[in-house]
């Protein structure tokens, strides 16, 4: 639509013999369409520069989605690995716990059975004296007899 513009203004300025008028008027027409161009041109520079900073926009968002989503995935994978050193950290004093009990009952049945060890013998030697005693008292009783 601005070509025929253009070319209409242009026909209706040139004579007969293609003579183009160099008046005031159709300096002032070639200033504004080159003026109109121009301003075309920067329209279309604006609006290329408003798309490219608009696709830089969001790439800069989705830059920081994607950063925000690995600090999201960063926390979860530390607190994860946290509760499962805190688990087994659990898990091992349970363990200890349950080999220090076992411990105590191991070595309070040692004790049980040294006590009980001793009681025998003990035992044994009070019967082995008594015995001796009975025996050699018999063995007196006897001689007196002879």
């Amino acid at each position: 639509m601005d070509a025929e513009q253009d070319l209409q203004d242009q026909e209706q300025y040139e004579g007969e013999e293609g003579e183009h008028y160099a008046g005031p008027v159709s300096s002032a027409l070639a200033e504004q369409r080159v003026s109109r161009k121009r301003a075309q041109e920067d329209v279309k520079l604006l609006a290329n520069r408003i798309a490219l900073l608009k696709q830089e926009e969001k790439k800069a968002w989705k830059k920081i989605e994607d950063t925000k989503k690995k600090a999201t995935d960063i926390v979860q994978v530390r607190q994860r690995n946290a509760d499962h050193t805190s688990e087994k950290m659990s898990i091992a004093k349970y363990r200890q716990m349950e080999e220090e009990a076992l411990a105590q009952k191991n070595q309070m049945m040692r004790n049980e059975q040294k006590d009980a060890i001793r009681q025998q013998q003990m035992s044994k030697h009070t019967k082995n004296v008594v015995d001796a005693q009975n025996i050699k008292g018999e063995r007196n009783q006897h001689e007196e007899m002879i």
